[in-house]
């Protein structure tokens, strides 16, 4: 299995990628410096640029649909029921479908219009609380779980049709989700980002395990024919998430030290410091730890530890991925070994959200070539003897943590289709051990 990832990674970035500025390199050069004695009003500027963009498309569909939708008092029968074929009818899962008929509808609809910019739902400024604190509290996308239990009501519904044989509404459902994860592909916040990757996930794994299930994989292939072209969608890419996750850490930076322009720690530095910690799962140790440290540091080279991790960590996402995959441990340990309390728990964790994304492009290019393989073996009668003899030779055939092609194999009576994984090692086919990263990420046959 692969390493857990976080619910909520370091910091919920509170920015959106702005109208005006061309791209995540401009936004690097662009994105005002933090200063103790006189700080940037980060929140304000923000909205200043957020507020150059119209609200429309798809938004106010998603939001009105989740304020409908009820939560589910048994998750895990649910997950259940979007892990395959129905073995019973269980009838509180069917209740809780027509109790949400409308709001499961309100979000396919809301995923079939083209555009789609969520923006961030503040609450109004209060007095008694500051800048940052409204940030991180409340700066996140409403009710971003609903997008997570909507999709898994779409396809525990697309499970429920598949079990009365009728293939094409699990094909319907699958299709709504990955659009739902496309519109949350363009938000700032990693954590709308790692909602949107886990959606494509359970997406990919309802159709390998279809694909598994089906009868007749031609039958399979006629159902699904419509539905291909989804599978050309690829997930974004995170470097203007990166860069606005910077801006995120400054904020945080200069409210430390806030109003002491000679760099030394404010008087409230201690409550920010602890709120933070509590309230923002920014995993920073205890202020009795670190206050020693940064007072030592001071702002100027605080900054500097935190502008040098974040060098580190686009130079590091600039790489293929497969030498990025090579290279996220020690990026890692570097920042784990930071001496700096603030700019360890600012950085830490921030490699994630790509090696997530790898997993899911794996899964994502080897669904692309096990429709092709069988596509072929529908048309000749035969399996390929070769993956570029039925996949041909595009980026899609190359297994991202190797940077070479997928590994396949002829047996007895089928095919061997397989990634060597995030440890990079052929295993010949072994999939991944439950708690290790040792072993293969097994594309075909499915387990």
């Amino acid at each position: 299995m692969k390493r857990a990832i976080p619910r909520t990674l370091c910091l919920l970035t509170c920015f959106l990628s702005f109208a005006g500025i061309a791209s995540a390199e401009d936004l690097w050069q662009n994105t005002p410096a933090p200063h103790p004695g006189d700080p940037i009003d980060y929140f304000a500027w923000f909205h200043g640029v957020e507020n150059q963009r119209s609200k429309r498309g798809a938004s106010p569909y998603y939001m009105e649909a989740a304020q409908q939708l009820s939560n589910i008092e048994n998750p895990p029968l649910l997950n259940r029921a979007i892990a395959g074929p129905w073995a019973d009818r269980p009838g509180d899962i069917d209740a809780w479908l027509a109790e949400n008929r409308s709001a499961l509808e309100g979000f396919r609809k809301a995923s079939r219009m083209q555009t789609c910019r969520m923006g961030l739902r503040t609450t109004p400024r209060t007095t008694d609380i500051s800048e940052l604190r409204l940030m991180l509290r409340y700066c996140v996308v409403q009710r971003l779980f609903a997008f997570d239990l909507a999709t898994k009501g779409l396809l525990a519904d697309g499970w429920r049709s598949w079990d009365q044989s009728d293939r094409p509404v699990l094909f319907d459902r699958v299709a709504a989700c990955l659009r739902i994860a496309r519109h949350l592909d363009p938000e700032a916040p990693i954590a709308a980002r790692m909602t949107g990757l886990a959606i494509r996930e359970r997406s990919y794994r309802t159709l390998y395990n279809a694909l598994t299930n089906a009868a007749d994989p031609a039958t399979f292939l006629d159902d699904f024919s419509k539905y291909r072209p989804m599978l050309a969608h690829k997930p974004n890419e995170l470097t203007r998430a990166y860069a606005l996750e910077r801006a995120s850490a400054w904020d945080v930076l200069q409210h430390i030290f806030a109003s002491r322009s000679d760099g030394t720690m404010s008087r409230n530095a201690m409550a920010i410091y602890e709120d933070i910690r509590k309230t923002s799962r920014i995993p920073l140790t205890p202020w009795a730890e670190a206050q020693s440290s940064l007072s030592e540091a001071g702002f100027s080279r605080t900054k500097a530890d935190i502008d040098g991790g974040f060098e580190r960590l686009v130079a590091w996402n600039a790489l293929p991925t497969h030498k990025a995959v090579a290279a996220s441990a020690d990026l890692e340990h570097y920042f784990e070994e930071l001496q700096n309390p603030l700019a360890r728990g600012l950085l830490k964790d921030l490699t994630i959200p790509r090696m997530y994304r790898t997993r899911i492009e794996t899964l994502r290019r080897g669904l692309v070539c096990l429709v092709r393989i069988m596509e072929f073996r529908k048309a000749t009668g035969s399996w390929p003897r070769s993956l570029s003899e039925a996949a041909g030779r595009d980026e899609d055939t190359i297994d991202p943590y190797s940077g070479k092609p997928f590994i396949f194999a002829r047996t007895r009576e089928s095919i061997l289709l397989y990634s060597v994984g995030s440890d990079q090692k052929d295993d010949a086919g072994r999939s991944y051990l439950p708690g290790s990263e040792a072993g293969d990420l097994v594309i075909w046959p499915w387990r």
